[in-house]
């Protein structure tokens, strides 16, 4: 039977902007949609259009019809008022219009009405039928609406609903629609464990069926009976239509003890006016006697030889935007050895193409677009970064010489759980390069693909502005050098360093030389004022318990000062030994001799 068809995820190409008078309306607006099916056929698939609320006198004027395969032949349009459970035909229908032309498969087309429909005060159902052998013919969205998804196929003849399936994912595009100057609904808050009593951010994702743009909100935020006003600007407004989503992160403080609590985010005001639409969610608070400072580690495997690499560029250029407290990356440009930023100097690691991703040596091998789990890199990003951390890094670089060289690296890590075996290992890593002649140009496998459905990578894409098959690009987070050692073509020496002491409580101080190890053309195109240097705290079993980084100090006599990830200043004499009382002489402190 249909329920236990098989499904798939397929991507689609997004909705092109239409006429301003137009809006999109249906039961997903998601720029995705799922395939289902027992087979091909004949396929009549249809979902109820009410007639009332912002659809009320409102008239459709094109459809927006959902395809996974290109072989569509015999397509026709229709509605009718009702369907009969367990019927074998329809109704009389009240429209029906045939289609003729090429669709194109895992997408969305758009099918222009020979006049606009009057959707009725009644409602009636919208469908659509047509014939391919494609397997996975049926186009499906999560979500849930009576009569949101009605299918009858060839193999069983008869029509049914399907709400295990999801809902329809046609769309309709829709004159007339009576829309509220400002409508706005909560859908979800998202928060991440804080420190009793410190301030704290709760993500919330909204939904907008407005006249007019969205550009700041108010809330009560109420966690432990206690009555929080916040207001913020978004990021970026939300557009006046229907069901417009966008997201804004608001603060607030977290209570005075530790516990997990339920809080509720209430909407207040839009753009500044008070707003009585009664729109609410709930969520939950882990509120912890103390947070500890955890960065997870993305180490990627790139090249500018690599096509699809953009992609990768884009997604951790993202990272670093929006989630520098949570995640530092390496970028390891060993995909083709001409690239001017490769550098040989780094762990083996098992790599199966690029562009490619590991997450704290957990996550191995994963896109660094697409991410591990639904919703993106973001997500999976959010995933890692959220557990605790069984140790604490500072970590402090100065130059080792006058012509930036080498860098000399000092690591206190203080351990929260017992971890014998743990190590350290030292990287160095250069941001803001770029180049102008041939040999910097990355290229682009995506200069040719439609822009329709790419999202922000429609930038690479025909038309777009780095559409073209050879690009330039400015990079981050370029491995310049590291502990690990190329010694020959197949030999890598260990980076690692033991650390000890490892028990609970303890603190281990380590010390490194890093040598910088890149071409003429990279040493060129490097400003020595963004050198960074990272400690990564390796497990036994070789995955990642903490990194954190700074930028890489001056020898004495030369004034840049670096910025630390450390959570406190610590400061240490030239053999690298933590100091908690100093009497005179020279010492390291944040990255910088110092002289006491």
């Amino acid at each position: 039977m249909l329920k236990q068809l098989l499904c798939a995820l397929c991507a689609i190409l997004p909705l092109t902007a239409f006429a301003q008078s137009e809006e999109l309306w249906g039961y997903s607006y998601d720029s995705e949609f799922s395939v289902a099916g027992s087979g091909g056929g004949d396929m009549d698939i249809a979902m109820w259009v009410p007639g009332d609320g912002e659809l009320s006198g409102a008239s459709i004027t094109a459809l927006n019809l959902p395809f996974a395969s290109s072989d569509i032949t015999n397509l026709s349009i229709w509605a009718v008022p009702a369907i009969e459970y367990a019927a074998a035909s329809l109704p009389q229908k009240v429209y029906e219009q045939r289609v003729s032309g090429t669709m194109k498969g895992n997408a969305y087309n758009r099918v222009e009405l020979s006049k606009p429909l009057e959707i009725p005060a009644e409602g009636f159902f919208i469908g659509y039928s047509f014939h391919t052998d494609y397997y996975y013919p049926i186009c499906t969205a999560p979500g849930t609406a009576k009569d949101g998804l009605w299918l009858r196929d060839a193999l069983f003849g008869r029509w049914y609903d399907y709400p295990e399936l999801g809902v329809s994912a046609m769309q309709l595009f829709v004159t007339g629609m009576q829309l509220d100057t400002h409508k706005v609904d909560v859908l979800q808050a998202q928060t991440r464990k804080c420190e009793k009593g410190k301030q704290t951010k709760a993500t919330i994702t909204l939904v907008s069926n407005s006249q007019k743009p969205v550009e700041s909100i108010g809330f009560n935020i109420t966690v432990d009976d206690q009555i929080q006003p916040v207001t913020a600007i978004l990021p970026q407004p939300i557009p006046s239509g229907v069901n417009q989503v966008g997201e804004v992160a608001v603060t607030f403080t977290a209570p005075q003890k530790a516990g997990t609590y339920e809080g509720r985010a209430s909407l207040t005001s839009i753009n500044g006016e008070p707003y009585f639409g009664g729109s609410a969610c709930s969520f939950y608070l882990d509120v912890r006697d103390k947070i500890y400072q955890r960065l997870t580690l993305i180490e990627e495997f790139t090249g500018t030889w690599c096509g699809n690499c953009p992609r990768g560029w884009l997604s951790l250029e993202r990272v670093r935007e929006k989630q520098s407290d949570q995640a530092l990356v390496v970028g390891i440009h060993q995909y083709n050895t001409t690239d001017p930023m490769y550098c040989p100097d780094y762990a083996d690691l098992p790599w199966d193409g690029a562009p490619s991703a590991m997450i704290d040596r957990k996550a191995i091998n994963i896109d660094p677009y697409y991410g591990e789990i639904s919703g993106g890199f973001s997500k999976t990003v959010d995933k890692y970064s959220d557990i605790d951390p069984t140790a604490t890094i500072n970590v402090a670089g100065t130059w080792a010489d006058n012509v930036h060289g080498s860098v000399n690296a000092t690591a206190e890590v203080t351990f929260l759980e017992d971890s014998p075996g743990s190590r350290i290992a030292f990287v160095l890593t250069a941001d803001s390069i770029t180049g102008t002649s041939s040999a910097w140009r990355q290229n682009n496998s995506f200069y040719d693909t439609d822009p329709m459905g790419m999202g922000d990578l429609a930038i690479f894409c025909r038309g777009g502005e780095l559409g073209e098959g050879f690009i330039f690009l400015t990079y981050n987070d370029v491995l310049i050098g590291s502990t690990w050692r190329q010694q020959s073509k197949d030999v890598i020496v260990d980076g690692g360093a033991a650390l000890a002491p490892t028990g609970k409580g303890n603190t281990a101080t380590a010390t490194g030389v890093v040598t910088i190890n890149v071409s003429s053309a990279m040493r060129q195109a490097m400003d020595f004022n963004k050198i960074y240097l990272t400690a990564i705290v390796l497990n036994a079993d070789g995955t990642v318990a903490n990194a954190a980084r700074c930028r890489v100090g001056s020898p004495e006599g030369l004034s840049s000062t670096p910025v630390c990830t450390a959570s406190q200043t610590t400061t240490y004499d030239l053999t690298g030994r933590s100091i908690q009382k100093q009497a005179k002489g020279l010492y390291i402190q944040n990255g910088k001799k110092i002289l006491r």
